[in-house]
């Protein structure tokens, strides 16, 4: 029987997970970190029994059901929405609701090992409570899944590990500042070779939702009302479609410095952490990275920064590695 990993990145915006198929080919997948009730309505029920919510999952945590849409474009209730921004929440029962939909979206019956990332300023606090509680979390629409092991590993583990894989420019015998930019925290690590400055290295809040939250203030001062579809931004952003404003479109660019100025927070106290860097080379990666890149050019003018592809996948690709290296 192969033996079967899967990596969860669950971030709060979105949650990653990958695993090899059959072939052996790596599987990649997102979608929200969002959690909501299980609705025991007559059309929630309706709908289910014909299949318009299929890529629906229902997991049970503590004698509550929650449903998670685990297809990436699924469109949300905004009103339902609650943003996870707060270091607690790896407390919430949606987040383990959330960990139960992404090992229930392998569709494996049985995981060897289960590898999951955590920001490093929480790290300390919460990886072994999040070991013991995964455990718990079998089921889903009746079904059950076993796990064999649980690896809590520091995020940006993982985008380390995939770039020593990768050997993306020889970028891993260099030695770089992983920064790694998430929906609410930013992680940095200093390492050469897979070796570790841990004096330099470290994690804070402050990540893409600042971005968005800067462009949506700009955006209610010229509308004269609130704005808060951060979730829209958070899109228009991504896949580079137009944010549309009452039916109208609207372009990005001019709140951009805006939103750069907050950007330039988190930078800065990450350059108070570094020290003196001409040592160093810059790598952005996560779902956030690529909103840093002009921060870290103003901060870091004479460093070279190098943006990874694809990378909000970088860490979740690199706990699959981490364990796969694991059951060697």
């Amino acid at each position: 029987m192969a033996w079967r990993v899967a990596g969860v990145d669950l971030g709060h915006g979105y949650t990653k997970v990958s695993y090899r198929d059959d072939t052996g080919k790596l599987v990649m997948k997102a979608f929200r970190s969002v959690a909501l009730r299980h609705n025991e309505s007559a059309l929630a029920k309706a709908s289910r029994d014909a299949g318009v919510q299929a890529s629906i999952k229902t997991v049970m945590v503590d004698g509550a059901k929650f449903d998670v849409n685990v297809s990436e474009n699924a469109t949300l209730d905004r009103q339902l929405v609650e943003w996870n921004e707060s270091s607690d929440f790896p407390q919430r029962a949606e987040y383990r609701a959330l960990l139960g939909a992404a090992t229930a979206s392998t569709g494996f019956t049985h995981i060897d090992v289960l590898v999951v990332g955590l920001p490093l300023h929480t790290f300390q606090r919460y990886q072994t409570e999040i070991k013991n509680q995964i455990g718990q979390l079998v089921c889903w629409d009746g079904g059950q899944i076993s796990i064999g092991d649980i690896r809590v590993v520091p995020q940006g583990v993982g985008a380390m590990l995939t770039l020593r894989a990768e050997e993306e420019g020889g970028l891993s015998a260099q030695r770089t500042a992983l920064l790694d930019v998430g929906q609410f925290t930013s992680d940095w690590i200093v390492s050469q070779n897979l070796v570790i400055d841990f004096e330099r290295s470290g994690g804070r809040p402050g990540g893409a939702s600042h971005i968005y939250r800067a462009i949506a203030d700009g955006i209610s001062e010229d509308l004269g009302e609130g704005f808060d579809q951060l979730d829209q931004i958070e899109v228009s952003l991504r896949t580079g479609e137009p944010l549309r404003v009452y039916g109208a479109p609207t372009k990005l660019e001019r709140y951009m410095e805006r939103a750069n100025q907050a950007a330039l927070q988190t930078v800065r106290a990450i350059q108070a952490r570094l020290g003196s860097t001409h040592d160093l080379t810059f790598v952005l990666a996560g779902g956030g990275g690529h909103l840093y890149r002009n921060a870290l050019g103003e901060v870091f003018p004479r460093n070279v920064v190098v943006e990874l592809h694809d990378g909000r996948f970088r860490n979740v690709v690199g706990f699959v590695l981490f364990g796969e290296q694991s059951g060697a």
